[in-house]
């Protein structure tokens, strides 16, 4: 048994699963299609939903993500074509076997991040050390202290403010009800 990919739609890892060992290549993967409910006619089936591929070729070291190039492998598998003679005939070797051409070199998986994105990964922003930390949280804690402080004292102000109108509006009462 050997491990294989699944990719999605778009070339992307989305799983693995084992296969037997003399399986190679890519094929295609469908998604489940449920069962006709009673009454509908059963002879009717849903097309299959192409969902994914399950690829058995190796992915190379040194990919971030790797990405399977499902349009290279199409172009990978297109039938070889005989090398022609002058006189336009495929060419045969000695022992009567036609020669192809050889197939180019194909590269079946490609880099799925942006160079900005494994830029990103290769320099992660620098951490600030355990000192620099506390030093921001300890300016942070003294603001929030002198805003607190500033609130209270305006909060201390308005109290007083509104003691003084209830002072003054018992005095007016008093005057007008005696």
């Amino acid at each position: 048994m050997k491990e294989v990919l699944l990719v999605d739609l778009f070339g992307f890892i989305t799983d693995v699963t084992l296969v037997d060992d003399n399986i190679s290549g890519v094929f295609p993967l469908y998604r489940e299609q449920a069962q006709p409910a009673e009454g509908e006619a059963e002879h009717t089936q849903p097309a299959p939903e192409l969902m994914g591929y399950t690829v058995a070729i190796p992915v190379p070291k040194g990919l971030y993500k790797p990405r399977f190039d499902l349009s290279a492998w199409e172009q990978y598998n297109k039938p070889l074509e005989p090398e022609l003679a002058a006189d336009g005939k495929p060419k045969t070797n000695e022992s009567g076997n036609i020669i192809y051409k050889p197939r180019s070199a194909v590269k079946l998986w490609t880099e799925g991040l942006t160079p900005e994105e494994i830029e990103a990964i290769r320099n992660p922003p620098e951490q600030p050390t355990a000192e620099e930390r506390i030093a921001t949280l300890t300016a942070q804690l003294k603001k929030q202290e002198e805003h607190s402080a500033t609130v209270s004292a305006d909060l201390q102000s308005f109290m007083e403010h509104l003691s003084k109108q209830k002072e003054s509006r018992t005095k007016l009462w008093r005057i007008f009800h005696l």
